[in-house]
């Protein structure tokens, strides 16, 4: 259980040990670039397949925003980071990380990207 997402929102899925590192990195900054002088801005993607009929979320954008977020509520419940150094955003298939050409793309795009940058960046 790769635990990066909050059952409040989505169910946690299986994850290699590939995948948990770079998030540990993601969470305690790397090395030596942690500290009160950085901002993790936490960015929602989804696929451009619309959301079921029915869905909770509604609309990507929505879908986007409730993954970053439940990533944000996990970090701040096993971390010391606060709160203040969180910014969150939802991009839903705006600007994916990935073409959605094929599943294989599409699955990659339904994703939360942090990027760790200093504070008036």
């Amino acid at each position: 259980d790769c635990g990066i997402i909050s059952r409040h929102f989505l169910p946690s899925l299986p994850c290699t040990q590939e995948q948990r590192d770079p998030m540990k990195i993601l969470v305690t900054g790397g090395a030596g670039f942690i500290g009160s002088a950085v901002v993790r801005h936490v960015i929602g993607h989804t696929d451009d397949l619309p959301t079921r009929a029915g869905s909770v979320y509604g609309d990507n954008p929505r879908l986007a925003m409730a993954r970053a977020y439940a990533v944000v509520e996990h970090i701040l419940g096993t971390t010391r980071l606060p709160a203040s150094m969180f910014t969150i955003r939802s991009l839903g298939e705006a600007e994916a990380p990935y073409s959605n050409d094929t599943p294989d793309s599409r699955t990659r795009n339904r994703t939360v990207v942090i990027r760790i940058e200093p504070v008036g960046k």
